[in-house]
């Protein structure tokens, strides 16, 4: 089975922006852990001036080799005339990008990893995934029905269907549509 991109560390601006670290002079720690065990841990220094905004990223290899990454950063203006939002700038193909992925030692966008890379999702095929597709709506289903028969549970309230009784009609239509689809 191919390696996923799931697989690999990744690191977005939007975790970035959530830390709080875009801003000046900013320096801290960025941890990956599976359960209690810490998996990889990395070392962030952001500097956000007019010139050049930039990040460095200091870790760590698996083979003891220590690294330091220097991926620029782009401020791109939204399109609604307030704010904007921060890119990364791919150190190998120079490509703005959301998300950065670790890939035989160094950070890089998805446009600079090797095509066998793919999502999970893409290593399945047609069948199995609109079989997924059945399953999952069946099990939305079930969860919300169990939701259904708790006790005191409202299913009107001023004579209109709560929010969660409308979502469980609309997923008991949609899994009949799909189940009329398949047959």
């Amino acid at each position: 089975m191919p390696a996923t991109l799931e697989k690999l560390l990744s690191l977005s601006t939007s975790t970035l922006k959530n830390l709080g670290c875009f801003r000046p002079q900013y320096t801290g720690v960025l941890r990956w852990q599976h359960g209690d065990q810490v998996t990889a841990r990395v070392q962030i220094i952001v500097y956000l001036n007019h010139y050049q905004p930039k990040v460095y990223l200091f870790y760590q290899l698996m083979n003891g080799e220590a690294v330091a990454d220097e991926i620029y950063l782009k401020y791109v203006q939204s399109n609604l005339g307030r704010g904007g939002y921060w890119l990364f700038l791919c150190p190998l193909t120079g490509n703005p990008c959301r998300k950065i992925y670790l890939h035989n030692g160094h950070f890089k966008s998805r446009a600079a990893l090797p095509s066998f890379l793919a999502y999970q999702c893409q290593t399945v095929t047609l069948s199995f995934r609109s079989f997924h597709r059945l399953f999952s709506l069946l099990d939305k289903l079930n969860d919300q029905k169990a939701r259904y028969r708790k006790r005191y549970a409202k299913t009107h309230y001023k004579g209109k269907l709560t929010r969660w009784a409308l979502k469980l009609a609309d997923t008991n239509s949609r899994l009949a549509e799909t189940i009329q689809a398949k047959q």
